[in-house]
């Protein structure tokens, strides 16, 4: 915490798999608006993007259900970011996304709601995979 303001933290792990692309890391004390790293597709594999969480805790609450509400942000040059509908991540376990072969740009993902709530909450994920 900052100031009593809560500060999200997204750690970076090391690529993997056969994709174009890939990361893996974690969120801790993330609450809504909170995005991603950004990530370059250059389309050069026509892969789905895939976001996973996976151990979601919400306000440190070690038991019980928790989902993450996310959405896909791309960047458009001279523009605002785009950004695509909410998808919800039921994710005390864990659980995915696919986006369907995206276009060639760069990509992040931004927290919309946690556990159905735009505000007021935070989370936790213990692991966090996006492969495009």
């Amino acid at each position: 915490m900052v100031a009593g303001v809560p500060v999200a933290i997204m750690g970076m792990g090391l690529p993997a798999y056969a994709y174009e692309g890939t990361f893996s890391s974690y969120i801790d004390d993330a609450v809504t608006g909170f995005e991603s790293r950004w990530w370059q597709d250059n389309n050069s594999t026509n892969d789905d993007t895939i976001v996973t969480f996976k151990g979601c805790r919400v306000n440190n609450n070690s038991t019980g259900g928790a989902d993450a509400g996310i959405a896909l942000r791309w960047a458009r040059p001279y523009l605002p970011d785009g950004e695509g509908s909410t998808v919800v991540l039921n994710c005390y376990d864990s659980d995915n996304y696919h986006w369907a072969d995206p276009a060639a740009t760069n990509y992040r993902f931004r927290l919309k709601t946690i556990n159905g709530s735009d505000s007021g909450r935070i989370l936790d994920v213990e692991t966090v995979g996006v492969s495009w």
